[in-house]
């Protein structure tokens, strides 16, 4: 694999650039010295101040979302519902916080760590389990993210976790981000972003 780093600056843009732009990247775990990848291909994005949504609207600030408020590239990693953690990489600037959630992979690397961190087993034909990492919980169960690594960098090839460039995307939709009942008119706002390649399309290209 090719793990040329991202650059910081690809991560200084609003959310809705960097979560389309995410698309067909890597994201690379080294936790417990065990080496975990996938390619990206479902993330959502939150804007800031103006997003009903975000954790940062109207610049609410926390101990919770303080990640959100420093250098793009950071890992924004908290719980939902006390159980699963999600990974969000902030990004755009400081002053306004932004962050994309990663929400699938195609796993490509570690598979059989992944397959055991979550508890699951391959099919009787050998396949990898259909729900491995198709979620923003079961993606950082498998590659061994939790709140520890909240703050550290993606852009940090040293770090436990990161990004890295990948086969990218040629094809991709916008649907309504999941989740978000209750949250009026930002609930049906098109800030999901999911790659119509699957894995299998885009791999022969990047290897």
């Amino acid at each position: 694999m090719r793990e040329v780093v991202l650059r910081p600056t690809v991560l200084s843009r609003g959310a809705l650039a960097v979560a389309r732009d995410l698309l067909g990247t890597m994201l690379v775990s080294r936790v417990e010295g065990r080496c975990t990848a996938g390619i990206i291909l479902e993330t959502e994005a939150y804007c800031g101040a103006l997003d009903g949504a975000c954790h940062a609207f109207r610049y609410h600030r926390s101990e919770r979302n303080a990640s959100m408020y420093t250098k793009p590239g950071t890992a924004y990693v908290y719980l939902i519902y006390g159980i699963h953690h999600c990974l969000n990489v902030s990004c755009l600037t400081r002053e306004e916080p932004h962050a994309v959630l990663i929400r699938g992979l195609y796993p490509v690397i570690g598979t059989d760590t992944m397959i055991s961190r979550r508890g699951l087993a391959r099919t009787a034909d050998g396949r990898l389990p259909s729900n491995l990492v198709d979620g923003p919980g079961k993606l950082c169960q498998a590659l061994g993210i939790d709140r520890s690594l909240d703050g550290s960098s993606l852009t940090d090839p040293s770090a436990p976790v990161f990004l890295a460039e990948g086969p990218g995307i040629v094809a991709w939709e916008s649907t309504a981000r999941i989740g978000l009942g209750g949250r009026g008119a930002f609930a049906s706002l098109p800030w999901r972003f999911v790659a119509r390649q699957t894995g299998d399309d885009i791999l022969p290209s990047f290897w």
